[in-house]
């Protein structure tokens, strides 16, 4: 989580790039999924 924590930082960060704001939570939600699916297929083997 540190790394989600950290990115989540960098991304909420006011005055950083406040124009891609958007994507980057777009990106920041996909990856998540994809983690949380990836971490569920390894759990439920």
């Amino acid at each position: 989580m540190g790394v989600w924590a950290e990115w989540w930082w960098w991304c909420a960060r006011p005055g950083r790039l406040p124009r891609a704001a958007p994507l980057s939570i777009l990106l920041t939600t996909v990856l998540t999924l994809i983690s949380l699916l990836f971490f569920l297929n390894a759990r439920g083997e």
